[in-house]
């Protein structure tokens, strides 16, 4: 697993890149930075697995970076002194936190948690098929053949490329983490393309996708920076 660390602190740095060394030895760290912005260069320059993160620094929180980063492909562990501020990067959406100073224990619990996560990711992507309960049974619909998929309240509807919908009893958050992060992307709060599908993009009627099917698919302003970036 890649790693970078984000800290003002030296001292922290070096404490935290002597404990991978000695308790994570599958763990590289590919940079290091002492404030926000330098740190940002890095993360836009490099593939990470994991992010350390200190919270209090001199040109900016390492909340303030969470708020920017609300896409990304890397889980942040929060290093910091204050609990406090653990609980609010944990509800920005970090994965963990480490209390300063850092106990060697806590950081080989945390590093377990993050492999098993990792674990379960990998298992998910192997996956080729979606399985869908029906009134008398199951119905099995490859990834290879849903274009795009539309959430509705409790319920998501499902569409491939041979033209059926089909009715998903569970809302869209549920059926998007069952899909693998390679081929489809969330272009909408209540929308998620394939992304093998998609043929154009128009910034007609504020944002839309045109897939191969003729279909046509809004994309949100927050999410089509995402989308692009994809392509």
């Amino acid at each position: 697993m890649k790693a970078g660390i984000i800290d003002d602190e030296s001292k922290a740095i070096e404490v935290v890149q002597s404990l991978l060394s000695i308790y994570a030895p599958d763990v590289e760290v590919v940079f290091t930075a002492d404030n926000i912005l330098d740190g940002m260069k890095e993360i836009n320059q490099n593939q990470l697995d994991l992010l350390f993160l200190d919270i209090e620094m001199p040109n900016g929180t390492g909340l303030d970076l969470l708020k920017i980063l609300k896409e990304r492909p890397f889980k942040v562990i929060h290093t910091t002194a204050h609990k406090d501020y653990a609980v609010d990067a944990i509800q920005l959406g970090a994965f963990d936190y480490l209390l300063k100073p850092i106990d060697s224990d806590d950081l080989e619990r945390m590093l377990e948690r993050v492999r098993e996560s990792k674990e379960e990711l990998e298992s998910k992507s192997k996956k080729d098929f979606l399985r869908i309960q029906t009134l008398n049974g199951f119905q099995i619909v490859s990834f290879l053949d849903i274009t795009h998929v539309q959430g509705d309240g409790n319920y998501t509807y499902i569409f491939t490329q041979n033209g059926e919908k089909i009715v998903y009893t569970k809302n869209l958050k549920s059926l998007g983490d069952s899909l693998p992060e390679s081929s489809f992307i969330r272009v909408h709060n209540s929308y998620i393309v394939n992304r093998n599908f998609v043929k154009e993009y128009t910034n007609a009627d504020g944002g839309m996708v045109v897939l191969s099917t003729g279909c046509s698919v809004p994309v949100s302003r927050r999410r089509k920076e995402v989308l692009m970036s994809s392509f």
